[in-house]
């Protein structure tokens, strides 16, 4: 086995490695305490899972995140949130992360190598980062690909120091290790540690994990590499059959999910009016009206749901675009120069499906009041297996438009109106995984959507006065009725909600999702730092007075 170490010394790491042997039993962290060794060890096979009360202490790791689409478990840091960039946190004092490009590793294939989910807690400032590596060798050495790893860091030599790289086998694969401190500046005075642990899953198929940390003396370094081995002890990857065993199950259960609703099911749980804040790490972005009612047309019944949203600032619009599943083109690299001084943008939904739930029709706009040509419609319709769809680049140009037809997997086919409405139906089972398919960004995909734990959400009270958008607002008239302005009552601080953890494809934005006990949502996060919070007319009128006026007087003349 080839190892190498660097900058090492004996002493307290010794001393934590027979310390945890004696708490936890050596059997069980043989393989795993890497770290920690004055010298050298023999590579060994690391035993099997252990039971979670010897190596989950409550305060040290959070609820299990499961990737059902690319085969692995693990359980973050406890308080983590799923983020892509932690300055997205809206908590100050973020430590500036190292480079991670995977496109500077000549041994990979890119872009199927990816990030896969980045975990941040603010309180520590700790990175926990997933990645999947693609080899292009068929068989590639283990020695290898951490030879490129350590090549990697050598690109930065007055920032990483390389002080641990070696091989060995951990949950009987094939693993690299390093250890790396990084400076965010030559003067820095708390380093970043780094630990990143390379798992051979599949043939090529690599996982990367790393976990990155300020420390500011040995206890603390101590402390993540112990970090390291519990996450490490609750990583699990799935084999192929596994996989697909999961996938399957879930895909039965979303069909099963949907085959129960019934129009008789679903009436009573529409609300009239539901009012929402959009925030985008800490600054307010903008809000969200729905609106769901039961009509009659023609002697049909059906139901119609309206979403209406005004966003303020252009990079919010993209993000809030992509989460609500619309308009391809502005999640495009290319596009994204053309909205970048776009202003304020609004999107409205107007989504309508059939008594019986078996067909369905929507319309979705987004205007640019300050760049008409960014403004485009979608239009659809869904019945007998087929979707067909049409865009609209300019939604005054009602003739010119490209057409789409899609084969829709009818029982797993979830309309943008039961989509809105799901959270209400869905049987509170913990662990339980769904498989939808879904129209999203001009494209139908699957959608996965595990139900994680019951837990405890913390509510600001509402009574407190909201932090006041960035962007300036319009002023409104002097004949305008004023926002109303009075408090409202505090809500319970804590609020006991069902945390659900879903995602749109193999790349689309990972959600996370709060309810209530009667399933209503309560707050929605994207990795993306997009924050949906229910709130209350009276909230969103006095941080959107201008907006919330023009909305209203335009629902006053809507069909």
């Amino acid at each position: 086995m080839k190892q190498k170490r660097y900058n090492r010394h004996p002493g307290p790491m010794a001393s934590l490695a027979a310390l945890l042997a004696a708490r936890l039993g050596a059997g069980l962290i043989a393989g795993l305490i890497v770290l920690a060794a004055a010298r050298p060890v023999a590579s060994q096979t690391a035993a099997g899972p252990a039971a979670p009360a010897a190596v989950l202490p409550a305060s040290l790791v959070d609820h299990e995140f499961v990737d059902i689409w690319h085969g692995f478990a693990i359980r973050p840091p406890k308080g983590s949130i799923i983020l892509n960039d932690p300055n997205q946190s809206g908590q100050p004092g973020s430590v500036p992360a190292p480079p991670k490009q995977l496109d500077q590793w000549e041994s990979l294939r890119v872009p199927e190598s990816q990030s896969l989910v980045r975990f941040w807690q603010g309180p520590t400032q700790t990175e926990l980062e997933v990645f999947l590596l693609v080899s292009k060798a068929r068989t590639p050495s283990i020695d290898a690909l951490r030879e490129a790893r350590e090549g990697f860091w050598q690109k930065f030599p007055t920032q990483a120091t390389l002080q641990m790289s070696r091989t060995d086998r951990i949950q009987n694969r094939d693993a690299a290790l390093l250890a790396i401190t990084w400076k965010p500046t030559p003067q820095a005075e708390t380093p970043l540690f780094i630990q990143e642990i390379i798992l051979n899953y599949q043939a090529n198929r690599f996982f990367l994990i790393s976990l990155a940390r300020p420390v500011r003396d040995e206890t603390e370094r101590e402390q993540a590499e112990a970090l390291l081995q519990i996450l490490l002890k609750n990583f699990s990857c799935f084999n192929p059959d596994e996989e697909q065993r999961r996938r399957q199950q879930a895909r039965q259960l979303g069909q099963q999910f949907l085959k129960n609703l019934s129009f008789q099911t679903v009436q009573p749980i529409l609300q009239d009016r539901q009012w929402f804040r959009v925030r985008l790490g800490a600054e307010e972005a903008g809000f969200l009206l729905c609106t769901e009612q039961v009509q009659t047309v023609e002697e049909k019944t059906r139901i119609r749901i309206r979403c209406e949203s005004y966003i303020a600032t252009p990079r919010a619009g993209r993000e809030w675009i992509r989460l609500r599943g619309w308009g391809r083109g502005l999640l495009e690299e290319e596009f994204q120069p053309r909205t970048a001084t776009a202003g304020a943008l609004r999107l409205t939904e107007d989504l309508r499906l059939q008594g019986d739930l078996h067909a369905e029709t929507f319309r979705v706009e987004v205007v640019y009041p300050d760049a008409p040509s960014l403004n485009y419609r979608e239009e659809g319709a869904w019945s007998a297996g087929v979707l067909n769809v049409k865009y609209f680049d300019d939604p005054a140009e009602t003739q010119k438009h490209f057409t789409g037809t899609l084969q829709v997997n009818d029982p797993l086919y979830l309309p943008a109106v039961l989509a809105v409405l799901r959270g209400r139906c869905l049987q509170p089972k913990l662990q339980q995984e769904y498989i939808f398919q879904r129209y999203s960004n001009r494209a139908l995909r699957d959608e996965s959507l595990r139900i994680v734990a019951r837990t405890t959400l913390e509510i600001a009270p509402a009574a407190a006065e909201p932090s006041k958008p960035t962007t300036p607002q319009t002023t409104p008239p002097a004949s305008a009725p004023a926002p109303t302005t009075a408090s409202e009552p505090a809500p319970a601080a804590a609020l006991d909600t069902l945390y659900l953890v879903e995602q749109t494809g193999m790349d689309g934005p990972i959600v996370e999702t709060w309810l209530d006990a009667e399933g209503r949502l309560i707050q929605q996060r994207t990795n993306n730092g997009l924050l949906l919070l229910r709130s209350s007319a009276r909230t969103i009128e006095t941080l959107w007075p201008q907006p919330v006026r023009t909305l209203l007087s335009a629902n006053e003349t809507a069909p």
